[in-house]
């Protein structure tokens, strides 16, 4: 497939160690790319993101292997068709909607794996381009512990957009991820 400004673009195994390794090869802009880059939003959105104006930097991660082409944003809008009704006012999804955001998990994914991919879905929902930061740190955490950690600054987040009850729906989803089964 070839770069286009609506290809969905996510970091590869290599674009993960490589944001971990902290390596020298990178710019700042093209590090930035790689952080952003979550599977979701199209090369024109993750150049806005970093302000970036040119695609070089994508074609020279791609290239590297650090980055990967999911699909087209054409084709993900056709793959996920989202209800268009109002949920019910009090309803769980009414109260945070953010909380049922789609999220890519295989069903036998260990309870880190879960909570990870929980966050990177979640963390810039909430945080805009503060993100950047927050999910460097998500890339970078090696632990179960490191992960909560997150999942606290979230919730902190959560409870300044949503309220308290949003919070308790928030808790019962960690409590979720994080049960063995």
């Amino acid at each position: 497939m070839t770069l286009t400004m609506e290809a969905v673009l996510r970091k590869t195994e290599l674009g993960r160690a490589e944001i971990s390794r902290r390596g020298e090869s990178l710019s700042r802009h093209e590090r930035n790319l790689l952080v952003v880059a979550d599977g979701r939003r199209r090369a024109a959105e993750l150049l806005d993101l970093v302000g970036m104006e040119n695609q070089h930097s994508l074609v020279r991660l791609l290239e590297a292997g650090l980055l990967e082409i999911v699909s087209l944003a054409s084709e993900a809008v056709h793959a996920v068709t989202p209800s268009r009704a109002e949920p019910e006012p009090g309803s769980p999804a009414a109260i945070a909607p953010e909380l049922f955001k789609a999220y890519a998990c295989p069903p036998d994914a260990s309870r880190q794996f879960r909570l990870y991919a929980f966050l990177g879905a979640q963390i810039p929902e909430f945080f805009g381009l503060g993100a950047i930061p927050l999910t460097l740190r998500l890339e970078r955490a090696d632990s179960l512990d490191e992960l909560v950690t997150l999942f606290d600054k979230l919730v902190v987040a959560v409870e300044k957009k949503r309220g308290p009850k949003a919070v308790a729906l928030y808790r019962e989803r960690l409590d979720e991820l994080l049960a063995t089964s």
